[in-house]
């Protein structure tokens, strides 16, 4: 959320506006710096645990076959296993930054961080959608914009396909 991409996903997304509380018609649409000071507004409210938390009271709320979804342990695996994989990356992000202010080239960590919170999150967005059923897809739910706004960071600022060749180049297997 700190780049050029997500400034150009507040202009092109609507819920992304909605989001931030932006009325294009009379608000402006902030900068790359302000972008970032809202990323880290969004990190010091742990928006993640807040996301978990929304599908772990859904699921428990919710029922089928005579109790609630988060029963099943398939969905309790499921659940752990994306906030382990969330959790793994927010570590390897925080290398990463380490590394730059210990004066290193972050280059091949940003990179990877980059590809892998893109996949990363549209695999939490696919799940949650499919933990919230066909109410998740409904336009009007945060399911079904969390699942089509989490695909810009697969798109701008660098799709994966970029950051897969900027890898390959630095790793050699670039002809």
């Amino acid at each position: 959320l700190s780049d050029p991409g997500a400034e150009e996903a507040l202009y092109d997304i609507h819920s992304m506006r909605d989001f931030a509380g932006l009325d294009l018609g009379h608000d402006p649409i902030p900068d790359e710096t302000t972008i970032l000071n809202f990323r880290h507004l969004l990190e010091k409210h742990n928006l993640t645990e807040a996301l978990f938390d929304a599908v772990k009271a859904y699921l428990k709320e919710r029922h089928a076959f005579g109790q609630p979804l988060m029963a099943n342990q398939y969905l309790q695996y499921r659940l752990a296993e994306l906030a382990a994989d969330v959790d793994l990356l927010r570590h390897y992000n925080l290398a990463t930054a380490a590394a730059y202010m210990a004066g290193e080239n972050p280059t091949r960590m940003a990179t990877i961080g980059k590809l892998k919170a893109s996949r990363l999150a549209r695999e939490v967005a696919d799940w949650c959608l499919q933990f919230h059923g066909g109410t998740g897809y409904m336009e009007e739910t945060w399911t079904a914009r969390y699942f089509r706004d989490t695909r810009l960071a697969s798109i701008g600022a660098g799709s994966d396909e970029t950051m897969l060749q900027v890898l390959a180049r630095m790793d050699g297997y670039w002809v």
